[in-house]
C-alpha cells in the first residue's frame, strides 16, 4: 500500500524532532497533522451517533484492542504551508491520497481542504458516513477542523493537530520516563 508523501511514523518522527526547538520544528513543519488512531468499536459508534444521541466530551472514545488500524501511528502532514489552497482525500484505495484499506470505507469517503489557513472535511457521499468527534457530517457540507478532533473514516479513526500544538504532543513523548 503506497502512502502520500510527507507520512512517517509517530515514535520515528518523535525521535527526529527530539533535537528540535519549538522554533526550529515550527520552521520545518509548519503543517498541521493528522495521527492514525485506532479502531473505534462500532457498539460505540452505535451509541453515540444515533439522531437523538450526542457525544459526551467528558468521555473519551474508546478504541477496540482486539482489531489493528491499518495505519496505526502513521502521521500525515497536510501541506497548507507549500500549497495556500488543495485537498486530500480519504479512500478504500488508491488513486485516494489517504488509503484506509476497509469495506466500510468507499473508494471516495471524504475529503480535506484547506484554503487561506481554513482546514475543512467533506464527507463526499461516503456509504457509511464521515464523523468529527463523533457527530455525522451532512454530505457534501465542509466542517471546520479544530485543533484535537477527532475524525473517524468508516470506524477508522484519525485526530487532527495544529502544528504548534502537535509540537507539544512531541514534546511529551520525548520526556524520559520517570522511575
Amino acid at each position: 500500500m503506497a502512502q502520500p508523501k510527507g507520512t512517517q511514523t509517530l515514535f520515528g518522527f518523535v525521535e527526529h524532532a527530539r533535537a528540535m526547538s519549538r522554533s526550529e520544528y515550527l520552521k520545518g513543519y509548519p503543517d498541521p497533522v493528522l495521527l492514525a488512531m485506532g479502531v473505534l468499536k462500532t457498539e460505540e459508534i452505535r451509541a453515540r451517533c444515533g439522531s437523538t444521541t450526542e457525544m459526551s466530551v467528558s468521555k473519551p472514545a474508546t478504541h477496540s484492542t482486539r482489531e489493528t488500524h491499518p495505519l496505526a501511528g502513521r502521521l500525515f502532514f497536510i501541506p497548507i504551508a507549500s500549497r495556500p489552497a488543495g485537498s486530500l482525500f480519504f479512500g478504500r484505495e488508491e488513486p485516494a491520497d489517504i488509503v484506509v484499506p476497509d469495506e466500510t470505507v468507499s473508494t471516495r469517503h471524504c475529503v480535506i481542504s484547506w484554503d487561506d489557513g481554513t482546514v475543512n472535511l467533506t464527507d463526499a457521499g461516503s456509504t457509511n458516513g464521515t464523523l468529527v468527534n463523533l457527530q455525522p457530517l451532512r454530505p457534501n457540507r465542509p466542517a471546520e477542523l479544530l485543533n484535537e478532533d477527532i475524525i473517524t473514516v468508516g470506524r477508522h479513526s484519525f485526530q487532527f493537530y495544529l502544528a504548534f500544538h502537535f509540537h507539544r504532543v512531541l514534546e511529551s513523548l520525548a520526556m524520559p520516563l520517570d522511575s
